[in-house]
């Protein structure tokens, strides 16, 4: 039998032989591709996310637009960001390298057509990072319209 319990920072899971510590929020995303990839969220998301509930925050980004890094980062801390959807949000006793953890900008898939949620998603990347945001907020928003209309 498994019974759960929230605690402030972290989830623990009860099971016969002992408590197993889940220290980390992950998601499994999709790219405009077709390929998927898991990141973690970032630190400063996890606080929060785990306060609220992993079961909640499942609920709230799933089908979630989200930037993430396609490369490492370079010695300036700049990598090169792409949007994804949130396929599937989890939490386990890992830890990603940073160039495996989502950026702290995503916005519900709905909100693709208010263009303060996209220049949410800019945030204060490079020239060419906010063009390629755009263009894939463009290809995802016709890409979920195209899912709806099915």
């Amino acid at each position: 039998m498994l019974n759960c319990r929230i605690a402030a920072n972290a989830i623990y899971i009860y099971l016969k032989k002992g408590v197993i510590h889940l220290s980390n929020i992950f998601c499994r995303v999709e790219f405009l591709n077709g390929s998927t990839r898991i990141y973690q969220f970032p630190n400063d998301l996890k606080d929060a996310m785990f306060t609220e509930g992993v079961s909640n925050v499942r609920k709230m980004l799933k089908g979630s637009l989200i930037n993430v890094p396609v490369s490492n980062y370079s010695h300036s801390g700049k990598a090169t960001i792409s949007v994804a959807r949130i396929k599937q949000v989890f939490a386990m006793k890992k830890t990603y390298s940073p160039h495996s953890r989502t950026r702290g900008q995503f916005i519900n898939a709905k909100d693709l057509n208010v263009s303060s949620s996209i220049n949410f998603l800019l945030h204060d990347y490079s020239f060419l990072n906010k063009l390629r945001i755009r263009l894939q907020c463009l290809r995802w928003k016709r890409r979920l319209a195209k899912r709806s209309k099915a």
